[in-house]
C-alpha cells in the first residue's frame, strides 16, 4: 500500500461568524486536520487571539494519507467546544493529474456549517512531500521521496552475512 506524506499549511480564515446567530466570531479560533482513514488522530493549530472573524495561524503540519483517500478535511472551531464549519479539500486538487509531487499548492475553500449553509473562506497550503510504501503487516519496506528532477527510491536489499540488518539500495 502506498501512502502520500502531505505538508499543509493552514494559513487563515475570512469572515467566520457564530454558527447560531450569525455574528463575527470573538471568540478564539483554531483549525483542524483530519485525514480519512484516521478521523480520531488529529492536528490542530493554536487559538488564535486576536484574529476574531479573520483569524490567523500560519502553522504547518505533515500528515500522512493513503494512495486511496481522495480528500482531507479542514475544519475551523471557536474554542475548543463549537464547530463553525469544514471545508473537504479534495487530493485531486494537490496530487496527481497535472499537479506534480512538491508542487506547492495555495487554495481557498469555503466552510459549511452543519447544516449545509456557507460560514467563511479558510486558506491552506498543500504539496506532497513524499511517498511511503508499506507491506500489509505495517512494516515499511520502502520509501519513494520527491526529489526535484527525478525520484529516488530506496528498496531493502537482504543482508546475507547477518540476516537481522537490512540495507538500502538507491535506485534513479
Amino acid at each position: 500500500m502506498s501512502i502520500k506524506v502531505v505538508e499543509i499549511t493552514l494559513i487563515s480564515c475570512e469572515g467566520l461568524t457564530t454558527p447560531d446567530n450569525h455574528r463575527p466570531l470573538k471568540k478564539h479560533a483554531r483549525g483542524v486536520i483530519r485525514t480519512p482513514q484516521s478521523a480520531s488522530v488529529v492536528r490542530s493549530t493554536s487559538l488564535d487571539r486576536h484574529g476574531g472573524a479573520y483569524p490567523r495561524w500560519d502553522e504547518r503540519f505533515t500528515v500522512e494519507m493513503p494512495a486511496w483517500a481522495r480528500w482531507l478535511d479542514v475544519e475551523v472551531w471557536s474554542g475548543m467546544e463549537r464547530l463553525i464549519g469544514t471545508a473537504r479539500v479534495p487530493a485531486s486538487d494537490f496530487s496527481g493529474g497535472i499537479v506534480p509531487d512538491g508542487y506547492l499548492n495555495f487554495l481557498s475553500y469555503r466552510l459549511r456549517e452543519g447544516n449545509g449553509e456557507f460560514n467563511g473562506i479558510v486558506n491552506v497550503s498543500v504539496r506532497v512531500v513524499g511517498r511511503k510504501l508499506e507491506s500489509r503487516n505495517g512494516a515499511g519496506f520502502g520509501c519513494a521521496l520527491g526529489v526535484p528532477g527525478r525520484v529516488v527510491t530506496g528498496i531493502p536489499v537482504s543482508n546475507t552475512n547477518s540476516p537481522s540488518k537490512t540495507t538500502f539500495k538507491n535506485v534513479v
